[in-house]
């Protein structure tokens, strides 16, 4: 059953290791990397090995096209994780 409101949407290139996130309010730090797969306006999919539980708050930096800028979103929730992806919830 699909909850989400908005659909989500493939990145325009696929590339490994395009997302690094760090966690806000855990000690020590748990930083990392992944690959963005898919991104709405409220959350996205982030794919790649990690050390993160559902419901803490990281801070994701995004590289997308070599020219473009990196996107930092700074305040975002763990909403869900399985095997080796985790769902980000944006919070406005």
């Amino acid at each position: 059953m699909e909850l989400r409101k908005e659909p989500r949407k493939a990145p325009k290139q696929a590339v490994d290791t395009n997302v690094t996130y760090q966690t806000m309010s855990e000690y020590p730090v748990i930083t990392g990397e992944g690959t963005l797969l898919d991104i709405s306006e409220n959350g996205c999919r982030v794919g790649g090995i990690h050390a993160l539980r559902k419901g803490i708050r990281i801070q994701m930096a995004v590289r997308g096209e070599p020219e473009e800028p990196v996107t930092v979103l700074a305040n975002c929730n763990v909403a869900w994780i399985k095997d080796k992806e985790f769902g980000v919830q944006f919070l406005w």
